[in-house]
Parts: C-alpha cells; structure tokens; sequence
C-alpha cells in the first residue's frame, strides 16, 4: 500500500513534470539522439504504469494467462511492447487496439469530471483531454481503467467497487446510489493521469475517513492540503482532520503516517498552471506551525508512545519510525526549550538510522546550531562510512536559509567528498535542487547561478549525471517572469558552451519551446 503511494509521488512530480516538458516522449520513443536521455521515470516508471493498467483491466487471473503466452511465445527471443501487447490480447480474447495508444502517446492525460443526480440515480460524466506534441501525429482516445467505490458518507459503509472501462472522448457511468453516496474515482491510482474534479473541502474529508482504498484516502489528503495552501480559510479545517487521524487508533501506523504528512513542493506546484513558489512554501509551513501550535500534547503524547523501538528491519518497526519522524517534523516547530533536549536525547537513544536522521530532520527546522551539533556527531560516529556522508550531505543541502550555499561548499572539503564521483555530488547538489526549493527557487537567482556552474564543469566529467541535472531548469515556462526569465539566461548560458551531446540535447529542446 504505502509502496504505491510512494510509485504515485514519484508519477505526479517527476514524471508528469517531464511529460509537460520539453523533452516529453512516450514510453516507446521513436527516435533519439543521445540514448542516455532516455533512461527515463517516462520509459521506466509510466512504463510500468501501463503494465499495471493491463492487469487492472484483465483481472489477476487473465494478465497471468497472458503472461503464460508470452513466455510460451517468446522466450528467448528478442521483443517488442507490440508482442506483449499481443500476448495479453490473444489470451484473453480481447481487442486491446486501442490500449496501445498509451504506447505511443506523450504527455499526462487529463480526465475531467462532471457529476449530477437525477432522483436516485447518480450520472458521472468523463472527458478525456490528451495533449498535441508536434511529433505525435493526430491525438488518439486512450483506454483508461477507473477502480471506483461508492460509499455512503453518513455511515462510511461501502457500497460498491468496480472498474469503469473509460475508452471514448466522452462517457457517461449512471450508478444507482442514494443521496448520501460519494464517488471515489481512480482508486490505487488505476491510471496516470491528472484528474480536474470539484469537491467540497467536507466530501474530500469523508474520503479521508471512510475509503476502503489507502491511496484515494492520502489522494484525498493531497487535496485538501492543496486547499489549504491557497485559501488560508481552510488551514483551521485540515488541523482539525489531522489531529482526528492523529487520534484514529484503527488507522495503521504507516497509513496515518502517509495521510498526515506535508506534502512537498513538487507535490502542491504539479497542480498550479504558473507555480507561485511564495505561496506553496508560505501555505506548507503555515499548515506545518498551526499543526503544531494547536496540538503539541497530543503530538508529544504520540511521540512518547513511540520510544524504544526495535532496530529490525520488518513492516510494523518501519511503520512506526516512520510515523515517528512525521510526528517530529510538527514539533520540531514549536518554540519550546525543551524540544532541543528532546531532539537530542532522541538522537542519542536511536539503536538505528531511520530514528537518528529523523533527529537530524527535526534538528534542521527547530534549529541550525542544534543541527551543525549533530552533523558534527554523526560524521565523528560513522567516520568513513560515505553512506552516512552522504545522508549528511543531503541534510545541509536542505538547510532553508542563505547559510545554505556556505554549509555546501565547507562539506565540499570533506575528505571523502569529491566532485568525480557521482554519489557524492547528488548526495549534496542533487539534494539542493531538487528539495530545497527555498533557496534554489530564490528570486535572487542564486540557486539558479549555481546550478548553471555546475553543470558547466559537471558536464566535462560525467554528462550523464549532467544531463539528469538539468532537469528543474527545462520547466521554465511553469514559473512567473522573473523566474522564467532567470533560468532562460542560465539555459542560455549553458547553450553557449561547449556542451556533451547529453546536455545539449535537453538545453537545445527547452529554448526551442516557444515561451
């Protein structure tokens, strides 16, 4: 379940950002230039996406009798997603024609929904959009699979799961439902696409509540943060539902772990047309603060049952430490003395890593001394272990403040960081780019600045890693003028280079989208 959830953030981030981009291709790219570029979350994880929703729309039992014929078919053989395709196809007795549109078609479907009732009868009307890309030929309808629930939002009971087969531009499912019935659509993410629907902030919540599906409960829970973060009238709401999940003893630890953590920036700025990066960063650490202004006894209370937790590696153990680390992301904001000892101690209890990082989280948000204090620790303890180097690399990276860009470069003269290798320096610039959106998204161009020289000489050395770094400076176009405007010159500057062909493949495409 939270495996999905995790597959999920990984489609709508960096996935759906690179369909929008200027290097989106399907999974199946018809021509390249540099084949690096297309080891891709598109080819890889949408790839897998795909897969999935074959076996959504076959059933456990007919994607097996699928995979039997293909490995009857071709094993040993050289073959292609066509083959697959077939295999799934013949064995079932089903035309998939259209399904294979997925393989062929870039950029991120967008379903809309449309709802009314008609005396006992709920009509939900679907429209499919697919994007144009000038390479792509003609728009074609796509195959999308849509696990539904209907449950009654008096008494949280459900009253019916299925999957709708959405195969035209536009279709209408009638449900006989009663009037208290909400409609969970998509459920386990059935299909990568983005969803334009409007829910009240009260039907969401019941989502939250009584969905069967973990996924359309956090789904849900990305919603009304979404909600809260560009109307501050909904901040008080959602600290009341988190706290009433906090309380929820019949929720399971990592599930209540997934439903009341922060979403991230990437996660609230996929659903804005032009992101305002102020407003997403000042909406999360208002929601963040009013959380733990409001609740800090029931957070430390959750925390204190949360104590000597075994160092074993099994679900329950993980669930709780993980749980843990979300409770301490919410104290770690309270202007209490006493969270410094409590940070501290924790720290020095841990038998385990998860427990000591999620100190160091805590530490980097309640204080930057108390965090330097135990950078400091953990390098002393774990000396030449480059794994935990590079845990503190990412931390220091994410430091929220100015200081930042002085704390990267006095790591940089670790011993064991060099440049040349690759681990280190995403470890601690990979970090920053792509988690600290404070600083690297600063009007003042900094972080854009020093992206630019990076790459500039990272690109002699390794043009893959390179090419896989430039990555948050092609979606220019998503951000307001100054900022699109900042990170055109540093494209620019880097097109004037002497570039690899890695590199230059992906400058090149995003000045050449018009803007």
């Amino acid at each position: 379940v939270i495996e999905r959830i995790k597959h999920a953030k990984v489609m709508r981030t960096m996935q759906f950002a690179e369909d929008a981009g200027p290097m989106a291709h399907p999974i199946r790219p018809e021509k390249v230039i540099e084949m690096n570029n297309f080891y891709t979350v598109t080819v890889y994880d949408k790839g897998a996406e795909v897969i999935r929703m074959m076996h959504t729309l076959l059933g456990t039992d007919g994607f097996r009798k699928g995979m039997d014929l293909y490995f009857q078919r071709h094993d040993g053989q050289a073959v292609t997603c066509d083959d697959f395709v077939a295999a799934m196809a013949d064995a079932n007795q089903r035309d998939m024609t259209l399904f294979k549109h997925w393989y062929s078609q870039s950029g991120t479907p967008v379903v809309t929904v449309r709802e009314c009732r008609e005396n006992k009868e709920l009509q939900v009307t679907l429209q499919q959009s697919i994007p144009t890309h000038k390479d792509q030929g003609q728009v074609k309808t796509l195959l999308i699979p849509v696990k539904y629930e209907l449950i009654d939002s008096t008494t949280g009971v459900s009253l019916e799961r299925g999957v709708l087969q959405f195969d035209q531009s536009q279709q209408t499912f009638v449900f006989d439902a009663p009037e208290s019935a909400i409609l969970v659509l998509f459920e386990d993410f059935s299909a990568p696409v983005k969803v334009e629907r409007s829910l009240s902030f009260e039907t969401l919540a019941q989502i939250v509540k009584f969905a069967s599906d973990p996924f359309a409960r956090w789904d849900s829970m990305q919603s009304l943060w979404l909600m809260a973060v560009k109307e501050h009238g909904f901040q008080a709401q959602l600290v009341s539902l988190i706290e009433s999940l906090i309380k929820d003893e019949s929720l399971e630890n990592d599930i209540k772990a997934e439903l009341i953590a922060q979403p991230s920036f990437d996660a609230i700025a996929e659903s804005y047309e032009v992101i305002d990066v102020e407003q997403i960063l000042q909406g999360l650490e208002q929601v963040a603060t009013a959380v733990s202004v409001a609740i800090p006894a029931l957070l430390k209370e959750t925390v204190n049952n949360l104590v000597n937790i075994d160092s074993a590696y099994r679900g329950e153990l993980v669930a709780k430490r993980r749980l843990k680390q979300v409770l301490f992301s919410y104290i770690a904001r309270l202007e209490d003395p006493a969270m410094r000892s409590l940070i501290t101690e924790t720290y020095n209890a841990a038998n385990n890593m998860s427990e000591k990082m999620l100190c160091v989280d805590a530490a980097r948000i309640h204080d930057e001394s108390l965090l330097a204090e135990l950078l400091q620790k953990m390098e002393s303890e774990f000396k030449g272990n480059v794994l935990v180097l590079d845990k503190i690399l990412a931390s220091v990276a994410q430091v929220e403040t100015s200081v930042v860009f002085e704390l990267m470069e006095k790591w940089t003269h670790h011993q064991d960081f060099s440049f040349k290798n690759p681990n280190r320096f995403r470890a601690l610039y990979g970090a920053f780019i792509m988690r600290n959106p404070h600083q690297f998204h600063d009007k003042n161009g900094q972080g854009y600045a020093l992206l630019t020289k990076l790459l500039i000489e990272l690109d002699k050395i390794n043009p893959q890693v390179a090419s896989r770094m430039v990555g948050p400076l092609l979606s220019f176009n998503r951000f307001d003028p100054l900022r699109k405007k900042l990170m055109q010159e540093s494209l620019q500057t880097l097109q004037q280079q002497d570039l690899s062909k890695d590199l230059f493949e992906k400058v090149n495409a995003a000045l050449n989208v018009q803007a």
